[in-house]
This record gives structure tokens, sequence and C-alpha cells, in this order.
């Protein structure tokens, strides 16, 4: 018992210390590639090292691969009617605020935009959310709270060089409370399935920011 309890914390130590790097080195990453690759090619690599590193790497490392299996694809509990109409949400606010005329969409676009959201909308909701309930099942402020604050500081990082159109702490702001949203979800689930699936078409349908980015 005491062998578990101390992997228990070392595993939570390790999901904290691991979510301040993200949100201390990830700034830099940008920068630094950027300045040598350019904006938007900066912008794109930056969340390539993003998701590599952390949205994927790290939970498996921290985790397993059969827990990351089991908070992708199994779900304990449903979400609810309440549940699913909430996170119909975020990617009808993304098709508001990003929809763009047909005319204005190019292939190129298009598939950019579908690979980012796949990608971003699974990595996120893997580190965000699944390694914190994993890791603090029973904890509200580690579990939901102190993660929540924690993606929306992260999402400043990508704003020092493609900056959103709202200015980045609003944006930051915004997506405290997204991730409020997804991580009530995940816990009520105990799952990461069905926030995965409202982050990636929240990501989507927000085709300015790949309209803007392949101009």
């Amino acid at each position: 018992m005491a062998a578990l309890s101390a992997v228990t914390e070392r595993t939570r130590r390790r999901a904290i210390v691991g979510s301040i790097l993200v949100i201390v080195t990830m700034p830099i990453i940008f920068l630094v590639l950027a300045g040598v690759f350019g904006d938007h090619a900066g912008w794109l690599l930056g969340f390539l090292v993003y998701w590599v590193i952390w949205g994927f790497g790290f939970p498996l490392w921290l985790l397993g691969g059969r827990r990351v299996r089991e908070l992708l694809w199994t779900t304990p509990r449903r979400p609810g009617p309440l549940w699913g109409l909430l996170l119909l949400g975020p990617p009808v606010g993304s098709l508001v605020m990003g929809w763009v005329p047909l005319a204005r969409l190019s292939v190129a676009a298009v598939a950019v935009a579908i690979t980012f959201a796949l990608v971003n909308g699974t990595a996120e909701e893997l580190l965000w959310r699944g390694v914190f309930i994993a890791s603090f099942p029973d904890q509200w402020w580690w579990g939901l709270i102190y993660p929540s604050v924690a993606f929306g500081l992260w999402h400043l990082a990508p704003q020092i060089i493609n900056p959103a159109e709202g200015g980045p702490l609003p944006f930051a702001v915004a997506a405290v409370f997204l991730g409020m949203l997804y991580g009530l979800v995940a816990r009520h689930t105990g799952s990461v399935r069905w926030p995965a699936i409202s982050h990636i078409f929240a990501d989507l349908l927000a085709l300015e920011t790949f309209v803007e980015l392949l101009a």
C-alpha cells in the first residue's frame, strides 16, 4: 500500500510539474521557431512540438498506453442531454465567430483545418483533462480548477506570434471557461471522449484561422 501511495503521489507531482513546463517553455519554442521559419510555419511547428511532447508523449509516459486508451475510448457514464447540449456550445461559437464564405476556402485550408482539429482536440483533452482526472479523480482543485486555469495560460503561448482577434487575454480567459466545461464533462463521464469530439469540431469550424494562415 505504501508503494502504491508513493507512485500515486509521484504521478500527481509529475502532472503538475509537466503542466507548468508547458506554460513556461512553449512561448520560448514558438518564438524560436517563428524566428527561424517565419510566423506561419513557426506557429504550426510550435503546435507540432506541443502535440508530440506534451499532448501525446507526456500522457503516454505518465499514465501508460492502456490508461490513455481507456480515457479516449471508454465512457463509464454517458454525458446525458444537458451535458450534450453544453458540448454543442463551443462548436457553434466557433462556427459563428470563424465563419468564412465558401469561396474563400481552398483545399489546402480545409485539409490543414481537418488535420489540426483532429490532432489538437485529441491531444489537448488527453493532456489537460485526461491527465488530471486520472491523477486527481477526487480533488476538485487539482483535478478541475487548476488544469482549467493552466489550459487558459497555455493559450497565451501561440498568440505571441498569432494573436487572437480580440486580444490574447480575453482568448485565454475564454479558454479557462472552456476548460472548466470540458473538465466537468470528463469528470462526470470518466472519459475525454466527448470533450475531445466537441473540441475537434470547435477547432475545425474556426476556419478563419486557417484561411489567414495559408493566405
